[in-house]
């Protein structure tokens, strides 16, 4: 999962770690959280997770 606000580097990461499996972008730490939710009840626990520290609203370290 890619949570990146700026749309710019969040394609170019999600571009990059295509060529390596599915990739989940999201643009901030709410929406982050709710993914991560998701995935963990549905099984499909993602193996990384890029998270940029700057968000709007909830920051990247309170996300973590």
């Amino acid at each position: 999962m890619i949570v990146e606000d700026e749309y710019t580097s969040r394609m170019q990461l999600k571009n990059f770690f295509m060529r390596y499996g599915e990739c989940v972008t999201v643009e901030n730490g709410i929406d982050a959280i709710n993914a991560f939710k998701t995935s963990c009840t549905k099984g499909k626990r993602y193996k990384l997770v890029c998270l940029d520290i700057m968000l709007p609203g909830m920051n990247g370290q309170e996300v973590l």
